[in-house]
């Protein structure tokens, strides 16, 4: 909110090209600033690798749960599972596409992404809503569920319900002590929104408008229009996992894996025809943020870091290979990462806790 009614329209008048520029632009040309220029640049490099393991990861576990082919890969003495072949075809294919295109297809793409992901979003919401009730959702859950309010402990008790093996989970995740996390990421937000939106493709979001009023109107259609319909299909998704997956989720023993909720829900109670337009919908929001991610990086790099330090007169034909090949070293160090940085769970914790933490700090 602080973004939409006061910093966007700001960082618009500044005609800055990332938020590294960002941030000489508002506090000058001295030795703090630059201190501060250089920290966003590699917090800016360091993040876009690290979203782009987890996407890998998790657009892997995703088709393979929803795609038919086994796509096993087997050269001499190694072997490339199923799942990290979909990951890697379609990260190729999506990094691509957006090298090809820059910005025109990271923004002409979006569109039509947010389209269908948006009518695939409130279509599973209608599904989670009329399909679930509350007496089966108060069947599976632990006592204290309902309560907002929290402790540095979650506090909820599994072991009577249908998933006693949670409680391990939990623990072996390290959410057992949620209220330090929360107050965490509630921290993180503040301070990130007092220094500016964190540098990634939020930022170039806004300076890519026209005018700082539609930097301003385009902060509020963010807030008010692309993350609701998610955040109402991650709900759903949430309780039809609780009430309809227990058997799946307790076949898996010791080693049940929540991130396997999406995919089973859509493949076991989605309609047929909405099968299609979700799966659709969800790799086209899968796409859209890995190609903002892939665009977003190359203009640190290379305004930030070779433009500013290394060589401030050469070509723009020089700066758009020096981008090219920024985008494509990136994405393969991120694959990387992805193809030996674990659960999801290990990438997101390391993203919120190291990078995000240390971000806000500095």
């Amino acid at each position: 909110m602080f973004v939409f009614v006061f910093l966007a329209i700001w960082m618009r008048r500044s005609n800055t090209m990332t938020g590294a520029q960002w941030i000489t632009y508002r506090f000058g040309d001295g030795k703090g600033a630059r201190l501060s220029h250089i920290i966003v640049v590699t917090f800016a490099v360091i993040s876009v690798i690290g979203f782009i393991a987890y996407l890998f990861q998790g657009i892997g576990k995703f088709c393979t749960s929803i795609l038919p082919w086994d796509l096993t890969l087997t050269l001499s003495e190694m072997t490339i599972s199923s799942e990290k072949m979909y990951a890697l075809i379609i990260c190729i294919l999506t990094t691509l596409y957006t090298i090809k295109g820059g910005m025109y297809s990271v923004v002409a793409t979006e569109v039509a992404q947010f389209v269908i992901m948006t009518i695939s979003a409130l279509m599973v919401a209608y599904i989670g809503y009329t399909s679930v009730t509350s007496d089966q959702i108060n069947a599976v859950i632990p006592e204290g569920w309902a309560n907002l309010w929290f402790g540095w402990n979650l506090e909820l008790d599994w072991s009577a319900t249908p998933y006693p093996a949670v409680n391990e989970k939990i623990k072996s995740d390290g959410f057992e002590w949620f209220g330090l996390l929360f107050m965490m990421m509630l921290f993180k937000g503040v301070f990130a929104s007092l220094a500016g939106p964190v540098p990634s493709y939020d930022m170039q979001r806004v300076l890519s408008t026209q005018k700082p009023s539609d930097a301003a109107r385009m902060s509020a259609l963010t807030i008010v229009v692309m993350y609701i319909p998610r955040y109402l299909m991650v709900a759903a998704f949430g309780v039809i996992g609780l009430v309809y997956l227990g058997p799946e989720l307790n076949a898996m023993g010791a080693n049940i894996d929540f991130e396997k909720v999406l995919p089973l829900a859509i493949s076991k109670y989605i309609p047929i025809g909405l099968k299609g337009l979700l799966l659709a919908g969800l790799l086209a929001a899968f796409m859209g943020t890995f190609s903002a991610f892939v665009n977003a990086a190359p203009a640190y790099v290379v305004n930030d870091i070779y433009k500013k330090y290394i060589n401030p007169k050469a070509s723009n034909e020089k700066y758009i290979r020096i981008s090219i090949w920024a985008s494509i070293i990136l994405v393969a160090m991120g694959i990387i990462f992805g193809l030996n940085g674990g659960s999801l769970n290990k990438i997101t914790l390391w993203i919120t806790s190291a990078l995000y933490g240390g971000y806000a700090a500095c």
